[in-house]
């Protein structure tokens, strides 16, 4: 089982993500949430998927997009920093992503399906680290930061948007 990590593996910003993450085992917390989450998108109606609860706000659609980019990224920092990788690894401008995606590329239940896959791949990496990796150091975005704070911050930054999706698009 991964320890939560101490706050000084971690900026301070990431805390709310980290507190997200209720469960003791973090990995059996990643498989419940991709079931909840898939769940939680495949029960929505066509009129929900295009929402927008205010209009500078992202539709149900985009967060999801969202949601499957920055996991992207986070397990690529995981991996990144597990592997010793000393380059202080690159932010993420998420509005940037979003100005650079076509939201009519995929369907819904194709996002839903990647989001899956990609949380089945993220799932199956963080499976592959060597124990003790889960305790070195890297950089991202000019901030220090262990393996298993990255993996803390993925769970919590997908289970704040299920929060905010369940707060504000229902």
């Amino acid at each position: 089982m991964l320890e939560r990590p101490g706050q000084e593996e971690y900026n301070e910003f990431y805390q709310g993500y980290i507190d997200r993450v209720k469960s003791k085992d973090v990995i059996e917390f990643l498989k419940v949430q991709r079931r909840t989450m898939s769940k939680l998108f495949n029960s929505m109606s066509e009129d929900r998927i295009s929402y927008k609860y205010a209009v500078d706000k992202w539709s149900v659609k985009q967060v999801l997009r969202h949601i499957i980019d920055t996991e992207i990224v986070f397990a690529y920092r995981v991996h990144a920093i597990a592997k010793s990788m000393s380059a202080d690894l690159p932010g993420m401008d998420e509005q940037e992503y979003m100005d650079n995606t076509d939201d009519n590329q995929n369907s819904f239940e194709q996002l839903i399906d990647e989001f899956n896959n990609v949380r089945k791949s993220t799932i199956s990496m963080i499976e592959g680290i060597e124990p003790s990796s889960f305790l070195k150091f890297g950089k991202a975005n000019g901030f220090p930061v262990s393996v298993r704070a990255k993996v803390f911050i993925l769970a919590g930054h997908a289970e704040h948007h299920k929060f905010v999706l369940k707060e504000k698009y229902f």
